[in-house]
């Protein structure tokens, strides 16, 4: 029956008696905590089934938490992560499935593609921690993210290249939906700082803004960069700001491959320097 539907819907995930604080999750097996990021075996068999017997599938996931798919990722042709959703969450659900609202969310967090990309619990150090430290290719980037429509970024400006220390920055960027359908979308600034004396983040988002276009509309975005958003609290725990070069991504999406190769549009790169 599912391969001869247009799509199978299947909907999947974690739950209450999964993961969490409180309630029946304290009576799960590991009082609310989660063994394993992966999705429960039971449900990737289920979907490798679907997938054999030739069904189009809709995955839509419900959790407080990262998922593993593994190779459930290939077999199925969208995606659809709702995290908790609540009392009006089927209604929400099946306007964006039938397509009354295009999806615009973005993820605020990162999936690991599973628990071996995870730091060691008593590791606390940040190294491979969170989008900002994390080197290895993610399932999902952190502030990911697609829509029905399209979106190009364009005419990235600087008002200076070179700043003094203590300088604002101004910049200014162009949103334009290349799609044919009216969605909101979340610009998303991000810095990186190329030449700090010490262990800094390999990005850190710095604003975001989000607002929605009709098909073939623009937005022009203006965004200040103030000087301590590209310092940095030192071993002494001053917030610093060093003299070098620092680098600005613009785009839908945290700066990483992994975003671009699953549909995030093209970010704006430039390059300043601080005095």
């Amino acid at each position: 029956m599912a391969q001869s539907a247009d799509f199978a819907i299947v909907c999947g995930g974690s739950s209450s008696f999964i993961e969490g604080e409180e309630g029946e999750s304290l009576l799960s097996p590991q009082n609310g905590d989660r063994e394993s990021i992966s999705l429960p075996t039971s449900q990737a068999n289920y979907i490798k089934e679907l997938s054999i017997a030739g069904a189009k599938i809709v995955l839509v996931l419900t959790g407080g938490s990262p998922i593993a798919l593994g190779e459930v990722e290939d077999m199925v042709d969208a995606i659809l992560f709702v995290w908790y959703p609540g009392m009006e969450g089927g209604k929400a659900v099946a306007d964006v499935l039938f397509g009354d609202v295009a999806p615009s969310g973005k993820l605020p967090l990162t999936f690991p593609k599973s628990l071996e990309q995870l730091p060691a619990f008593d590791d606390y150090s940040m190294t491979g921690r969170t989008y900002r430290y994390m080197t290895d290719e993610p399932l999902f980037p952190f502030g990911y993210g697609l829509s029905y429509t399209t979106f190009e970024y364009s005419k990235l400006k600087l008002e200076k290249e070179t700043l003094q220390s203590g300088d604002t920055l101004s910049i200014q960027f162009t949103v334009t939906n290349t799609g044919n359908q009216t969605a909101a979308e979340v610009a998303q600034i991000y810095l990186s700082d190329l030449q700090a004396s010490t262990t800094v983040p390999l990005q850190h988002l710095v604003g975001f803004e989000r607002f929605e276009l009709q098909p073939g509309a623009s937005r022009s975005i203006e965004f200040t960069i103030t000087p301590e958003m590209m310092s940095f609290f030192n071993d002494d725990g001053k917030l610093t700001l060093e003299p070098g070069d620092f680098r600005l991504e613009v785009g839908g999406c945290s700066p990483s491959p992994r975003g671009q190769a699953l549909g995030a549009p093209k970010p704006l790169i430039t390059t300043f320097t601080v005095k």
